[in-house]
């Protein structure tokens, strides 16, 4: 291991080197301005006020869907961060999540991924249940990335980071599920 990371640390050096950088310039963090574009919420609002957000997706009309797994739920903005529904609660039935990891769209359809129950959850874009589907115990997806256009879920098994320091991963890996055709979704 410490001979990887004197390689590692002469590669760095010569890269340095030869790209005519000072070291004050190569240890200097990047600047980055930001410019607020949008305010969702506020801390004087209960009702309005974010809790962790997990994740997010923008429609093409400028709707925003924000999952938030300490509430167990949802909540859908306008383009201009209004507040205008939630849907989901905590649960195992429909329309419930138990432990929701994953958001996306897929056309006009909101899909949950809950790692809890380990099924995917589709929505109208208002957030009406239209059904789920469940993924095969045992197929080995740590974290879906989603479905693809012939109806196949995708993900990637676990890799954690000693296994792939220590070269016992190499290679990312894809796991597919069969495909189901897009009539047959949610």
């Amino acid at each position: 291991m410490r001979y990887r990371n004197r390689r590692l640390f002469v590669l760095v050096a010569v890269i340095a080197a030869c790209s005519g950088a000072t070291a004050d310039e190569i240890s200097a963090p990047p600047v980055v301005q930001a410019e607020r574009t949008l305010r969702i919420g506020s801390v004087d609002d209960s009702v309005s006020a974010l809790t962790f957000v997990r994740e997010l997706v923008v429609g093409a009309d400028g709707r925003i869907w924000s999952l938030h797994s300490q509430e167990h739920a949802v909540r859908i903005h306008d383009a201009a961060g209004r507040l205008l529904r939630r849907f989901g609660r905590e649960g195992s039935g429909p329309g419930e999540f138990d432990t929701p990891g994953r958001i996306g769209l897929r056309g006009d359809t909101v899909w949950v991924f809950d790692h809890g129950t380990n099924r995917f959850t589709f929505f109208d874009p208002d957030g009406e249940l239209l059904g789920s589907r469940a993924l095969p115990v045992g197929l080995g997806i740590a974290e879906p990335r989603g479905i693809l256009s012939d109806g196949t879920i995708w993900g990637s098994p676990p890799a954690w980071s000693d296994e792939v320091a220590d070269g016992k991963i190499t290679r990312a890996l894809n796991v597919r599920t069969s495909p189901r055709p897009m009539s047959q979704l949610p």
